[in-house]
Protein backbone atom coordinates (compact mmCIF):
# COMPACT_ATOMS: atom_id res chain seq x y z
CA UNK A 1 0.00 0.00 0.00
CA UNK A 2 2.86 2.40 0.69
CA UNK A 3 4.01 1.99 -2.92
CA UNK A 4 0.71 3.54 -4.06
CA UNK A 5 0.97 6.47 -1.67
CA UNK A 6 4.52 7.30 -2.68
CA UNK A 7 3.74 7.10 -6.39
CA UNK A 8 0.53 9.11 -6.22
CA UNK A 9 2.12 11.84 -4.14
CA UNK A 10 4.76 12.37 -6.82
CA UNK A 11 2.24 11.88 -9.63
CA UNK A 12 0.18 14.78 -8.31
CA UNK A 13 3.18 17.09 -8.12
CA UNK A 14 4.43 15.92 -11.53
CA UNK A 15 1.04 16.57 -13.14
CA UNK A 16 0.99 20.08 -11.72
CA UNK A 17 4.48 20.74 -13.10
CA UNK A 18 3.43 19.46 -16.54
CA UNK A 19 0.44 21.80 -16.53
CA UNK A 20 2.53 24.74 -15.32
CA UNK A 21 5.10 24.10 -18.03
CA UNK A 22 2.35 24.04 -20.66
CA UNK A 23 0.61 27.16 -19.38
CA UNK A 24 3.80 29.21 -18.90
CA UNK A 25 5.03 28.32 -22.37
CA UNK A 26 1.72 29.27 -23.93
CA UNK A 27 1.57 32.57 -22.02
CA UNK A 28 5.09 33.48 -23.16
CA UNK A 29 4.24 32.92 -26.82
CA UNK A 30 5.62 29.44 -27.38
CA UNK A 31 3.43 26.74 -28.87
CA UNK A 32 3.77 23.81 -26.46
CA UNK A 33 1.95 21.56 -28.93
CA UNK A 34 4.61 22.07 -31.61
CA UNK A 35 7.76 23.08 -29.78
CA UNK A 36 10.10 20.11 -29.42
CA UNK A 37 11.74 21.69 -26.39
CA UNK A 38 8.64 20.60 -24.51
CA UNK A 39 9.50 16.97 -25.11
CA UNK A 40 12.86 17.67 -23.48
CA UNK A 41 11.17 19.37 -20.51
CA UNK A 42 8.67 16.52 -20.24
CA UNK A 43 11.52 14.02 -20.10
CA UNK A 44 13.21 16.03 -17.35
CA UNK A 45 10.01 16.45 -15.34
CA UNK A 46 9.08 12.77 -15.61
CA UNK A 47 12.66 11.70 -14.84
CA UNK A 48 12.77 13.80 -11.69
CA UNK A 49 9.45 12.67 -10.26
CA UNK A 50 9.84 9.02 -11.22
CA UNK A 51 13.30 9.12 -9.67
CA UNK A 52 11.99 10.73 -6.46
CA UNK A 53 9.17 8.21 -6.27
CA UNK A 54 11.46 5.22 -6.69
CA UNK A 55 14.15 6.67 -4.43
CA UNK A 56 11.71 7.39 -1.59
CA UNK A 57 10.22 3.91 -1.79
CA UNK A 58 13.64 2.30 -1.92
CA UNK A 59 15.21 4.35 0.87
CA UNK A 60 12.36 4.84 3.33
CA UNK A 61 9.82 2.10 2.73
CA UNK A 62 11.68 -0.93 1.43
CA UNK A 63 14.92 -1.16 3.38
CA UNK A 64 17.21 0.12 0.62
CA UNK A 65 16.12 -2.47 -1.92
CA UNK A 66 14.37 -1.76 -5.19
CA UNK A 67 13.78 -4.55 -7.65
CA UNK A 68 13.41 -3.71 -11.31
CA UNK A 69 9.73 -4.68 -11.29
CA UNK A 70 9.13 -2.38 -8.32
CA UNK A 71 10.84 0.48 -10.13
CA UNK A 72 8.75 -0.11 -13.24
CA UNK A 73 5.56 -0.34 -11.19
CA UNK A 74 6.34 2.84 -9.30
CA UNK A 75 7.24 4.58 -12.53
CA UNK A 76 3.97 3.57 -14.15
CA UNK A 77 2.00 4.57 -11.06
CA UNK A 78 3.74 7.96 -11.15
CA UNK A 79 3.68 8.94 -14.81
CA UNK A 80 0.24 7.56 -15.69
CA UNK A 81 -1.78 9.56 -13.10
CA UNK A 82 0.42 12.61 -13.81
CA UNK A 83 -0.47 12.30 -17.49
CA UNK A 84 -4.15 11.89 -16.64
CA UNK A 85 -3.98 15.02 -14.48
CA UNK A 86 -2.34 16.82 -17.41
CA UNK A 87 -5.14 15.58 -19.69
CA UNK A 88 -7.84 16.91 -17.37
CA UNK A 89 -6.00 20.21 -16.97
CA UNK A 90 -5.59 20.55 -20.71
CA UNK A 91 -9.32 20.00 -21.24
CA UNK A 92 -9.97 22.74 -18.68
CA UNK A 93 -7.48 25.06 -20.44
CA UNK A 94 -9.20 24.53 -23.79
CA UNK A 95 -12.62 25.13 -22.22
CA UNK A 96 -11.51 28.20 -20.26
CA UNK A 97 -9.68 29.89 -23.12
CA UNK A 98 -11.67 29.77 -26.36
CA UNK A 99 -8.76 31.38 -28.23
CA UNK A 100 -6.33 28.60 -27.35
CA UNK A 101 -7.22 26.37 -30.29
CA UNK A 102 -7.20 29.23 -32.78
CA UNK A 103 -3.88 30.53 -31.44
CA UNK A 104 -2.30 27.14 -31.93
CA UNK A 105 -3.70 26.86 -35.46
CA UNK A 106 -2.38 30.32 -36.35
CA UNK A 107 1.05 29.54 -34.90
CA UNK A 108 1.22 26.22 -36.75
CA UNK A 109 0.21 27.81 -40.06
CA UNK A 110 2.69 30.64 -39.51
CA UNK A 111 5.45 28.13 -38.75
CA UNK A 112 4.70 26.32 -41.99
CA UNK A 113 4.70 29.54 -44.01
CA UNK A 114 7.96 30.74 -42.47
CA UNK A 115 9.63 27.39 -43.20
CA UNK A 116 7.91 26.83 -46.54
CA UNK A 117 11.16 26.35 -48.45
CA UNK A 118 12.29 23.55 -46.13
CA UNK A 119 8.90 21.87 -46.30
CA UNK A 120 8.85 22.05 -50.10
CA UNK A 121 12.13 20.15 -50.22
CA UNK A 122 10.32 17.14 -48.77
CA UNK A 123 6.86 17.56 -50.31
CA UNK A 124 5.06 19.03 -53.28
CA UNK A 125 3.20 22.33 -53.25
CA UNK A 126 -0.09 20.42 -53.27
CA UNK A 127 0.95 18.40 -50.21
CA UNK A 128 2.03 21.62 -48.48
CA UNK A 129 -1.33 23.25 -49.22
CA UNK A 130 -3.11 20.11 -47.98
CA UNK A 131 -1.21 20.30 -44.68
CA UNK A 132 -2.17 23.95 -44.25
CA UNK A 133 -5.79 22.99 -44.83
CA UNK A 134 -5.51 20.12 -42.34
CA UNK A 135 -4.21 22.50 -39.69
CA UNK A 136 -7.39 24.55 -39.93
CA UNK A 137 -9.48 21.41 -39.42
CA UNK A 138 -7.72 20.27 -36.24
CA UNK A 139 -10.02 19.96 -33.25
CA UNK A 140 -9.28 20.54 -29.60
CA UNK A 141 -9.79 16.82 -28.95
CA UNK A 142 -7.12 15.95 -31.51
CA UNK A 143 -4.66 18.38 -29.98
CA UNK A 144 -5.37 17.17 -26.46
CA UNK A 145 -5.00 13.51 -27.43
CA UNK A 146 -1.76 14.23 -29.28
CA UNK A 147 -0.27 16.11 -26.32
CA UNK A 148 -1.37 13.37 -23.93
CA UNK A 149 0.15 10.65 -26.11
CA UNK A 150 3.47 12.52 -26.15
CA UNK A 151 3.42 12.66 -22.36
CA UNK A 152 2.75 8.93 -22.15
CA UNK A 153 5.65 8.19 -24.48
CA UNK A 154 7.96 10.42 -22.45
CA UNK A 155 6.95 8.69 -19.20
CA UNK A 156 7.29 5.26 -20.76
CA UNK A 157 10.75 6.13 -22.05
CA UNK A 158 12.21 7.20 -18.69
CA UNK A 159 10.69 4.36 -16.63
CA UNK A 160 13.13 1.55 -17.42
CA UNK A 161 16.11 3.90 -17.23
CA UNK A 162 15.24 5.03 -13.70
CA UNK A 163 14.28 1.50 -12.62
CA UNK A 164 17.65 0.17 -13.79
CA UNK A 165 19.63 3.02 -12.21
CA UNK A 166 17.97 2.63 -8.80
CA UNK A 167 17.57 -1.13 -8.60
CA UNK A 168 19.53 -2.92 -5.96
CA UNK A 169 19.96 -6.61 -5.80
CA UNK A 170 19.96 -8.58 -2.58
CA UNK A 171 23.46 -9.46 -1.50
Amino acid sequence: MSMWRVAYKYALICGVFLLLSFWISYRFGSNPMMDFRHLFFDLIIFSLFVFFSCKEFKSYRNGGILHFWQGMTLSFMTYMPATLLFLVGLVVFFQADPNLLEDFKMQAASFMQINKEEFLQDMTQAQFDERLTQIQGVSAAQMISSATFKKLVAGFFVSPVIAIILRKKLE
